[in-house]
């Protein structure tokens, strides 16, 4: 038997606000979940409970049912955006690798310079720009967990 998929019934600022409905639908029975983004940036909470618990959940918190908010809380995340290939909203931010380099390489530079060997310098400028170039095309950029897609979100 597969758990039931759980189902969005509504939508807090905070988890503060969502926590006294929770209770209420966890004192009335229901198996009532709090889910969301708010462990980072302070996001929004949401009120979720199984599939069949839908109708009395909406109920006991006066919800319309064409109010249910949505399937996956991350399908709608600014933070995760949805893969475009396989739709799968497991994906992180590509780091800025390229202005990390390119740092590194002046700072190699400058040490290089106080020691006396120039040359070395120049080299790690040089090889440190041709680096960061190379690395910036992924600026900006998301991957897929699932498939390895890296996509720019519109």
């Amino acid at each position: 038997m597969f758990p039931e998929r759980l189902i969005t019934v509504g939508t807090f600022g905070t988890p503060e606000l969502a926590e006294a409905e929770l209770d209420r639908l966890q004192r009335a029975g229901l198996d009532a979940y709090l889910g969301g983004t708010f462990f980072r940036h302070h996001g929004s909470a949401q009120l979720q409970v199984p599939e069949s618990q839908v109708a009395r959940a909406q109920a006991l918190l006066g919800v319309e049912p064409a109010a249910a908010v949505t399937e996956s809380p991350r399908e709608a995340d600014l933070y995760f955006p949805a893969c475009p290939d396989c739709r799968s909203t497991n994906s992180y931010r590509i780091p800025p690798h390229a202005f990390r380099v390119l740092v590194a390489s002046v700072a190699l530079a400058v040490v290089s310079f106080v020691l006396g060997v120039g040359a070395i310098g120049a080299v790690s400028v040089v090889i440190g720009w041709l680096s960061a170039a190379w690395l910036s095309r992924y600026s900006g950029k998301y991957r897929c967990r699932q498939c390895g897609r890296a996509w720019k979100p519109e």
